[in-house]
């Protein structure tokens, strides 16, 4: 009677059979890197990419410092409205550049072309710089030119490549993501060196004074003989480490990758002597507590970026020292600590 019972509750409930054994689950295959299918430059010859970016920035002034001629320069008045002018309470949004992306011949080998075209505004004058380059199925990038429809910006643009050619290159290849194993999950990480006194070499401050003198709307000889001022400069080489991670699709089925890029505190500083005079200064510039959040690069299938967001916060404290006359008039101190957030967009249209 009681098996009676149950057997007739089973029925009831709609269990009056045994429930099939579920089936012992399959693990997927997990593929190496080598077997993953990567991200490949397959867009045809006359693809037209146009990427408009957006800044959003807030900075702060933290602290100042003033001692000797500066203390006696600077009123405490002074200091509040120096630091009231220099602190964006709210963020601030302004147009960025325009970049257009355009694939241009398509090689019997699979390599294609790409023209990336970066306009950007100096002072109030808009400058095009073309940046040209072959792309090969292994995703090797070679080939590189560099132009530029302003001058003085492509003089400066050459000097540059050619005194920061190794650093550039190995950026570069850290920053190529053609062929990258398309696992979700799967980090790459690199590092290189960048020496930042090539910013500041010899040849390259040469280069940059008709640029200068154009934006500020001064003469050449104005702006060589500011320059001629700085007698040293200071930096010593970083090393930057950068982890690509890949995220998987996004739902329009685009390939999304984090890039996380570290490195440490950075400073500059720069000697020399005042003008028409034997008092001596020094300037630094020194970038600390550099938070860094991944920027996140979308991509379509065929290999073309169409989109990224970036992320930074940090501190940065420029001193400046003079001394060295004959009663000390001259001798002082100034110290401005500020902060300095950003964030970065860029959307294809």
């Amino acid at each position: 009677m009681r098996k009676f019972m149950v057997m007739a509750l089973l029925t009831l409930a709609g269990a009056g059979s045994a429930a099939p054994t579920p089936p012992v689950p399959v693990p997927a295959p997990v593929m190496t890197p080598a077997e993953a299918p990567k991200l490949l430059f397959t867009a045809p010859s006359g693809t037209h990419i146009k990427l408009r970016e957006t800044v959003q920035v807030r900075s702060e002034v933290e602290d100042i410092e003033v001692s000797g001629l500066f203390a006696e320069t600077f009123s405490p008045a002074d200091l509040r409205r120096l630091r009231a002018e220099h602190t964006q309470a709210e963020w601030t949004e302004q147009p960025g550049d325009e970049t257009v992306m355009t694939v241009g011949q398509v090689f019997p080998d699979g390599s294609r072309e790409l023209v990336t075209q970066v306009s950007t505004a100096l002072g109030e004058e808009q400058v095009n710089i073309y940046f040209t380059e072959r792309i090969y199925p292994d995703g090797r990038s070679t080939d590189l030119q560099v132009q530029s429809d302003n001058p003085q910006f492509q003089d400066l643009l050459e000097t540059m490549l050619a005194t920061s050619e190794e650093g550039a290159a190995a950026e570069a290849d850290s920053s190529n993501l053609h062929t990258f194993p398309l696992i979700p999950g799967h980090s790459v990480t690199e590092t290189y060196s960048v020496d930042l006194g090539n910013l500041f070499a010899p040849d390259l401050l040469n280069a940059a004074v008709p640029l200068v003198a154009q934006q500020q709307g001064l003469s050449t000889e104005q702006v060589a003989e500011m320059m001629s001022q700085v007698q040293e400069v200071d930096s010593a080489p970083v090393t930057v480490t950068r982890t690509t991670t890949y995220r998987g699709k996004d739902a329009a089925g685009h390939h999304v990758f984090e890039v996380l890029t570290q490195s440490p505190p950075t400073s500059w500083t720069f000697r020399g002597k005042l003008p028409d005079s034997e008092v001596g200064y020094s300037f630094s510039l020194t970038v600390t507590d550099l938070v860094t959040e991944p920027s996140v690069l979308t991509y379509r299938p065929d290999g073309v970026q169409i989109g990224e967001r970036s992320s930074s916060d940090s501190r940065v404290q420029l001193v400046f020292s003079a001394e060295g006359s004959a009663k000390g008039e001259m001798d002082g101190h100034l110290s401005i600590t500020m902060r300095h957030q950003r964030v970065t967009t860029l959307r294809a249209e």
